[in-house]
């Protein structure tokens, strides 16, 4: 799967896509690029509002072009290109990460933009984060597959609670509501 668009001098500019996950309340497949620092939501609702192509100044009157909402993409413009990332529960919002970067993002599909960084040591291996109420606050825990870390970041200022060491670098993690535990496989490397 590749994405592009054309830049401003009108070149066509192509990227292959590193992540691309099903949105289903948001009835969209949402793709990260891996060569744009750009995020794509693609809408497969037929009836999904109009995409803006500039600024609006008056939505009432519809004061710029617009394009159809159905199959085009909405973009979100980043600062470093995301290799993976996951969604909060709401589907409002997705944590993601680039190797290169050593440190996320946090982009808000609603408004299209980047809303926080994350410190982050390494990669983490955002996919198999979790989130999970902790001490009256919402949560996000992600294992690294460079350190052997879990990062637990707060998810309303986005900032690191702690981070967790384990015996290796963690690939994979998952929990249930009904445990207080957590469950983080270690990769092959570890």
């Amino acid at each position: 799967m590749r994405g592009g668009h054309k830049d401003c001098l009108g070149f066509w500019v192509s990227s292959r896509v590193s992540a691309v996950y099903d949105a289903s309340p948001r009835n969209s497949f949402v793709a990260a690029l891996k060569d744009i620092p750009e995020v794509w939501e693609i809408s497969y609702d037929p009836k999904v509002e109009d995409i803006p192509t500039d600024k609006i100044h008056d939505l009432q009157y519809k004061d710029c072009a617009f394009l159809p909402g159905f199959l085009n993409p909405r973009r979100s413009f980043l600062t470093e290109p995301l290799d993976d990332f996951f969604f909060t529960q709401d589907y409002s919002v997705l944590i993601g990460a680039s190797r290169e970067a050593g440190q996320g993002q946090v982009v808000n599909l609603d408004v299209r933009k980047k809303i926080a960084d994350l410190s982050l040591p390494g990669m983490p291996h955002l996919g198999s984060g979790i989130t999970f109420d902790w001490q009256g606050r919402r949560v996000m825990a992600s294992p690294n597959l460079k350190d052997g870390l879990i990062s637990v970041i707060n998810m309303n200022d986005w900032t690191t609670i702690k981070t967790i060491p384990t015996l290796g670098p963690g690939f994979f993690m998952r929990s249930h509501e009904n445990t207080p535990l957590l469950w983080s496989k270690l990769s092959r490397s570890a």
